[in-house]
C-alpha cells in the first residue's frame, strides 16, 4: 500500500503500516515471555516433585518444599495476570493465549493439590 502511494504521502503511511505491527509485535513479544516463564515454572514444579518424591524424609522435604511451592504459586498467579493483560490483536496471538491458559490452569491444578497436602504435614 505504501509503495503505490504518492511520495509525499509515503512517509505517513509507512508509519501507520509500522504503529500498527507495533501492537502486533508488543502482543507476540508478552506472550513468549509469559509462555517462557510458564515453561520455567513448569520445570521448577517438576523439580519440587522428583526432590519430594525422592527424599529419604519426606515430611522434611514437605516443609522445606512449602515455600517454594508457595513461590511457585505467588509467581503462576503473576504470569496468568501477565497473560491475561495482553491484547491479543491477530487470531494466532487469541489462540496463543489460549493455549497458554490452558497450560496455566493445568499449572495450578497440579499445585494446589500439593500445597493442601503439604498443610497437613507437621511444620
Amino acid at each position: 500500500a505504501a509503495l503505490v502511494t504518492p511520495p509525499e504521502r509515503r512517509r505517513e503511511a509507512l508509519r501507520f503500516l509500522w504503529n500498527g505491527n507495533a501492537g502486533q509485535r508488543r502482543s507476540r513479544r508478552r506472550l513468549e515471555s509469559a509462555a517462557s516463564a510458564l515453561s520455567t515454572l513448569e520445570r521448577q514444579l517438576e523439580g519440587a516433585l522428583e526432590a519430594w518424591e525422592g527424599a529419604a524424609d519426606p515430611e522434611a522435604a514437605a516443609v522445606a518444599l512449602r515455600p517454594v511451592l508457595s513461590e511457585l504459586d505467588a509467581s503462576g498467579r503473576k504470569v496468568e495476570v501477565y497473560v491475561d493483560s495482553t491484547e491479543a490483536v491477530e487470531e494466532l496471538d487469541r489462540e496463543r493465549r489460549r493455549q497458554l491458559n490452558v497450560r496455566l490452569e493445568a499449572f495450578f491444578e497440579r499445585l494446589q493439590p500439593l500445597m493442601v497436602a503439604l498443610e497437613d504435614t507437621p511444620q
